[in-house]
């Protein structure tokens, strides 16, 4: 939820505008090795290794990153695009060796191929090499629910973190409602990642 949030905000504001479309970032950590997971892994099982995680991690991100949040872009009645998840991108990206992608000991380290093409098409490298940091901290957005659930929800401290995402989904459909926001149920309509993102862990 704490991820979602700055998306529907972000929204919510495009629909205030006008703008019809929200651009997310989703997919190079996926692609490009962006967690300290991958270096560990690249470091004590290879490159192969790394290889067949990242293929296994962006074939079920439709799951775990886009449905969450094209819904939660979705409830404020504009659409979601995500660039990097587009399906020649994503094979392209998978294509090139995981060597490419990581530099143990290096500052930065991950995501090596994609800081330098950024670099090269022009953005400061400054930027093009900032460390990474989650959109729920960069955002203020884990703060804030902590906060907020702490304060105002205390019969919510003790939940599991999938019991507080659902609990918050309903307050979330709630102020839609609320709000006369569309609640649109064709989340994913523009992707089909089953069938094409799985074609690519058996090439």
């Amino acid at each position: 939820m704490e991820i979602a949030l700055p998306f529907f905000i972000a929204a919510r504001e495009a629909r205030r505008q006008g703008i019809p479309l929200v651009v997310s970032g989703q997919g190079p950590d996926e692609l490009f090795a962006g967690y300290a997971r991958h270096t560990e892994l690249y470091e004590n099982r290879g490159e192969e290794a790394l290889e067949v995680q990242l293929r296994n991690e962006v074939s079920v991100t439709h799951k775990t990153n886009i449905e969450r949040d094209e819904r939660a872009i979705s409830f404020c009645g504009v659409d979601a695009w995500f660039p990097y998840l587009d399906y020649e991108f994503v094979k392209l990206a998978l294509s090139i060796p995981a060597s490419r992608k990581i530099a143990v000991g290096k500052t930065p380290e991950r995501k090596i191929v994609f800081r330098e093409l950024a670099t090269e098409l022009g953005l400061p490298n400054e930027l093009a090499n900032a460390p990474k940091k989650a959109t729920q901290y960069s955002s203020g957005a884990a703060r804030m629910l902590n906060l907020a659930i702490s304060e105002y929800v205390p019969e919510c401290r003790d939940l599991t973190k999938r019991q507080l995402d659902l609990r918050v989904q309903d307050v979330l459909n709630y102020i839609a409602k609320q709000l006369e926001l569309p609640i649109r149920n064709d989340v994913m309509h523009s992707y089909d990642f089953d069938v094409k993102l799985s074609s690519l862990i058996r090439e």
